[in-house]
């Protein structure tokens, strides 16, 4: 620890309330809180695989797996965010795998969202005094159904598909992880925040070594105090 401060000189002082943040009548969501028609996009996508499944025939046979790696910006329900002092909208990582067989996929996935904290603590670190952060931290499993390979020259490939799982989240608002050295015994949080069902829907282009890269949009249930997640990734898929 820096000269002065030691494990234990924390400042644990809150600010009582975010600048320009304001009360919300119990109950209001702005609009926000309301499920999106996930089921009938699933249906067109459902819809689709069964018209193209002779195309399948062209797949190789067999039991494939993937593993991809990506960056993800959520969307936070209103009423959870203002309910627990954080930002609307959070950043960070996102990484899932599984199998593939023909038009099923089915996987795990991990994520990882930076949001802003609008009631901060300060901490004293090696590198001075640090404001606390939040983090919304998910683990996910995943079954769906995709498209065939569909050809668009020079060696490519392009798939849409549609999955459903669950996401299990814990959020904390804390500065453990804050700064290039953390404090100790540093004070936190634990958030009550809520995962929930989704819907993805993905596009995905692959190249005939099995490189892939892919965009995806998900939408949660009402449950959850996620809203929805757009997700940019790159991986491999190997047969």
């Amino acid at each position: 620890m820096a000269a002065g401060h030691g494990a234990a000189d924390v400042s644990s002082t809150r600010v009582a309330s975010a600048p320009g943040l304001k009360a919300t009548p119990a109950g209001s969501c702005l609009g926000l809180c309301r499920p999106a028609p996930a089921v009938l996009r699933a249906a067109v996508v459902i819809a689709l695989l069964a018209r193209s499944a002779p195309a399948f025939a062209a797949d190789p046979p067999g039991i494939g797996w993937f593993a991809q790696l990506g960056l993800i910006s959520s969307a936070v329900d209103d009423c959870a965010a203002l309910r627990e002092g954080i930002g609307f909208r959070g950043f960070g990582d996102n990484a899932d795998g599984g199998l593939t067989a023909l038009a099923l996929a089915a996987g795990v996935g991990i994520q990882f969202d930076s949001v802003a904290d609008l009631q901060p603590y300060t901490v004293w670190t090696e590198s001075g005094r640090e404001d606390s952060r939040c983090m919304i931290g998910g683990w996910s499993a995943f079954v769906g159904l995709r498209t065939p390979a569909i050809p668009v020259g020079g060696g490519s490939s392009v798939r849409a598909g549609v999955t459903r799982g669950r996401l299990a989240v814990v959020a904390e608002r804390g500065g453990s992880w804050i700064g290039e050295t953390a404090c100790e015994d540093c004070p936190s949080e634990r958030l009550g925040f809520r995962g929930g069902g989704y819907f993805e829907y993905y596009l995905a282009f692959q190249r005939e070594s099995g490189a892939r890269c892919l965009i995806a949009y998900r939408t949660y249930a009402a449950e959850s105090d996620l809203r929805n997640s757009v997700i940019v990734g790159v991986g491999y898929s190997f047969r």
